[in-house]
């Protein structure tokens, strides 16, 4: 491109069809104009879904991703322990009644008792 007074040649930055991502939400879009990448904005991808942006770099938030760690494991805790008393609580009732089998007793008590890997 010519500069103004149309005396020398500028060299303008284009990005075009490249992703830039918002620094503020860690979304991507595509630049469709020539020119420097806007305000806002980082041609560097963030890594992680708890990168945060400290105006160079994506920085990973690392109490946030352990807490979201740790938030899985709580719903998967949860959700293995309510299957577990589903199964369990029929066979409670049968073991509780005296109406169970030597088998089926030996199943409830090793679904009682952990086991520690």
């Amino acid at each position: 491109m010519r500069s103004e007074d149309e005396k020398s040649w500028i060299l303008i930055p284009d990005h075009r069809g490249e992703k830039i991502y918002y620094t503020g939400e860690r979304y991507s879009t595509t630049l469709q104009t020539v020119g420097e990448v806007p305000a806002g904005y980082t041609l560097i991808a963030p890594e992680t879904d708890f990168d945060t942006w400290n105006g160079t770099e994506w920085v990973t938030d690392s109490a946030a991703e352990k807490k979201h760690i740790i938030s899985l494991a709580d719903e998967e805790k949860t959700c293995l322990l309510r299957l577990a008393n589903e199964r369990n609580t029929p066979l409670q009732y049968v073991v509780d009644l005296e109406m169970a089998t030597d088998s089926e007793r030996a199943g409830l008590l090793s679904w009682k008792n952990p086991v520690y890997c």
